[in-house]
């Protein structure tokens, strides 16, 4: 397989503390879409209305999103989509942007959003999510390890790998598609355990002669040991980590009993529970060699306080979930949100199973 890459601009309005990893894509030749990246989900979604010619393609029966910790429901169909991605261009405070790569995706069609503050449901979606996770989902579910440079001239298309490193550079954030994972590429990488791959939902409609890529492997997430200190106390906590572009919070999934009241605020009625101020936090990777860089000179380790300013790489607030019920995406785990890639990039290379971070060129 070809070790080219493909870079993606990301859209210049946003930055890693104001909405993080946006790029513009289309879906079964529709319009150019507002996505953003979301590295905590799997799968994309878009609204009926910006779903182009959806029809015509295989689907998959019904789905659904919920994301936390707003709470937010989205549901529709799954289907199987072609997908043109586009990289940003500025000039004369002008911005552009032109098509650089090609990829299919299941997409969840939206046909009902619920408020996850307000309650309401509206059939109008408006938004664009684009999950890209590395916790043990099918490829098919990723557009990113699924893209190829469009062939020109009448040449085929150029297959990329099944890999992308986003950089949270200050001067512009950025998506690499095809990027491996090499031993002299600066990464301090964990290696993945590969697990078995979730398929895909039954066939309702067959549609256009669009089929699945075949999966050759799936990674489970590394286990990570965050440790808890008021002061006086300390607990341990041995989770799976999970770095989640589409928050810019930290969420914990700990069994009942863990994380002692004291810690964090009273629950609300979904049972969530915000950490007091003035809790230190620490992630810890785990094990010999390399590990995961995550902040600051400290390999391997993201530490920060609560309740300090709200400046990167600390994450707005950090939320005690309810106990999790152990199925699939419900696990013990530590989700640290958007803000350790402040200045950082983040590897993820399903060839390898690896992911790995380093310092930005910023």
């Amino acid at each position: 397989m070809t070790q080219e890459t493909v870079t993606l601009n990301c859209v210049p309005s946003y930055g890693i503390d104001t909405g993080g990893f946006h790029v513009m894509a289309s879906v079964a030749g529709g319009s150019q879409h507002d996505f953003q990246i979301d590295t905590g989900s799997s799968g994309m979604a878009i609204g009926v209305a910006n779903a182009g010619n959806y029809t015509d393609y295989p689907c998959y029966g019904p789905g659904q999103f919920q994301y936390e910790p707003s709470g937010n429901l989205l549901k529709g169909s799954w289907y199987l989509l072609p997908v043109t991605l586009y990289t940003a261009k500025t000039a004369n405070h002008s911005t552009t942007y032109s098509a650089a790569a090609t990829s299919q995706c299941m997409v969840l069609v939206v046909d009902s959003y619920t408020d996850g503050t307000t309650g309401k449901t509206s059939t109008d979606f408006g938004g664009g999510m684009m999950g890209v996770s590395a916790k043990s989902e099918n490829i098919n579910y990723n557009v990113l390890l699924n893209a190829s440079i469009p062939g020109t001239g009448g040449n085929p298309a150029t297959p990329l790998a099944p890999a992308y490193v986003l950089d949270g550079n200050s001067s512009g954030l950025t998506c690499t598609i095809g990027q491996m994972h090499t031993s002299d590429d600066g990464f301090n990488v964990v290696n993945l355990q590969p697990v078995a791959a979730v398929p895909l939902p039954g066939l309702t409609y067959s549609g256009a002669k669009l089929t699945p890529n075949p999966v050759n492997a799936t990674w489970a997430m590394p286990t990570v040991v965050g440790t808890f200190t008021n002061g006086t106390s300390t607990v341990s906590l041995a989770a799976a980590f999970e770095l989640d572009t589409g928050i810019d919070g930290m969420l914990v999934g700990a069994p009942a009993g863990t994380i002692p009241d004291s810690f964090t605020g009273t629950p609300d009625a979904t049972g969530k529970a915000t950490f007091n101020s003035g809790i230190t936090i620490n992630i810890l990777v785990p094990g010999t060699g390399a590990g995961v860089e995550l902040a600051g000179a400290a390999v391997r380790s993201y530490t920060f306080k609560t309740g300090g300013t709200s400046v990167d790489p600390a994450p707005t607030s950090v939320i005690l979930m309810p106990p999790p019920s152990n199925t699939v995406g419900d696990m013990v785990r530590i989700n640290t949100g958007i803000r350790p890639l402040s200045g950082y990039q983040y590897l993820y290379d399903a060839q390898n199973g690896v992911i790995g971070m380093q310092l930005s060129g910023s």
